[in-house]
């Protein structure tokens, strides 16, 4: 029967098979690490570049690239052994979406407590489940203000 009781398809992968995705997986998560780095980078450029007057087209780029930063966190994170990330991506781009336009100084100031968040979800001691919560919700904190 190719179906559970559930009547989902039923799927009994090969442990060895499993085993090598896992490694394959782990191979990666240094350079998924300089990655995320580098979006740090970007993310940050980005920020200072919304906090600079520059005019409407390159703060609607900047929040584009923004939302596409957040949005690939949101789709690796997890996958590379960093769920913290995704829902740091998720977070932030849900902030763009609903964001109220405050680019002088409420806004650049979320932008800047979720990059510092990424950071630490990448850093050499990865927070525990307690400080998981903590760091999200202070992403939300500023936006009840």
């Amino acid at each position: 029967d190719d179906f559970g009781d559930d009547g989902e398809p039923a799927f009994d992968p090969d442990p060895d098979m499993l085993a090598r995705a896992e490694q394959a997986i782990a191979s990666h998560s240094d350079e998924f690490r300089k990655t995320v780095r580098a979006r740090i980078a970007e993310m940050s450029r980005l920020t200072r570049a919304l906090a600079a007057p520059a005019g409407a087209d390159v703060e609607t780029g900047a929040w584009n690239a923004l939302f596409r930063q957040g949005h690939e966190l949101a789709g690796q994170g997890a996958t590379f052994g960093y769920p913290l990330l995704s829902d740091i991506g998720r977070s932030l781009c849900g902030f763009i979406d609903a964001r109220a336009g405050d680019t002088a100084g409420g806004d650049i100031a979320i932008l800047r407590a979720h990059i510092a968040a990424v950071a630490q979800a990448i850093g050499e001691n990865p927070p525990g489940p307690a400080e998981r919560q903590a760091i999200l919700a202070s992403l939300q904190a500023p936006r009840r203000r």
